[in-house]
């Protein structure tokens, strides 16, 4: 049996991320776009590489992600008019009203994931991964 922690962080993740995967598809969206959506709700806007940052991603994914998300009208790229390589994401009204939408599917999945686990145990898990989360942006 693998002992690696991360082969059994990357197994879950890879897992949940199909599942949920599935039912983002239906409302339009893939899991990445879903993920820069939910950030984006939490900001009034936000530089693109500060939100590579948070993402965990390189500047170009977030610029692909953020060119697909300004073709399908759910985010607004808002050009700096003195440097054109300065500028900012938001979300459209229409963003807005389906970030709730598509946090319904999130948490049917983690549900779904996770159910079997008690209170204790996911807290312990939320705790375990967002430290390793905040040491890893620190």
């Amino acid at each position: 049996m693998n002992e690696h922690l991360e082969y059994w962080l990357r197994t879950a993740a890879n897992h949940a991320s199909f599942v949920l995967g599935r039912r983002l598809r239906a409302e339009g969206v893939t899991t990445a776009e879903w993920s820069l959506l939910r950030e984006l709700h939490d900001v009034e806007d936000i530089m693109p590489n500060r939100l590579a940052k948070r993402l965990a991603l390189t500047d170009s994914a977030v610029a692909r992600l953020a060119d697909r998300l300004v073709a399908k009208g759910l985010v607004i790229r808002d050009v700096n008019a003195q440097d054109v390589r300065q500028h900012r994401l938001y979300l459209t009204p229409e963003g807005r009203a389906l970030v709730p939408v598509l946090a319904a599917h999130a948490e049917a999945n983690e549900a779904k994931l996770f159910n079997h686990l008690s209170p204790d145990e996911r807290q312990v898990m939320q705790r375990v991964l967002r430290a390793v989360v905040e040491q890893r942006q620190g």
